[in-house]
């Protein structure tokens, strides 16, 4: 995934549970759930995406960036 090829924040340690993110990927994660928020609601409002098209987007998408301890 592209985000995680980005790397860590050199002022953080290998000890904490929680990832902090740098500031190359804070702004990547804002802009691509704002982009997954935009696909949807086109989805929704073009009607072109039926329940069984939607719900395999839904499937792709957790799948993708679906929460894994990252």
């Amino acid at each position: 995934m592209a985000i995680l090829a980005m790397g860590r924040p050199l002022w953080t340690t290998d000890v904490s549970e929680r990832r902090v993110w740098n500031t190359d990927q804070a702004p990547f994660r804002f802009f691509v759930a704002g982009l997954l928020y935009a696909d949807v609601i086109s989805g929704f409002s073009l009607m072109t995406a039926m329940f069984a098209r939607l719900s395999r987007k839904f499937d792709f998408y957790r799948g993708r960036f679906g929460r894994s301890g990252v």
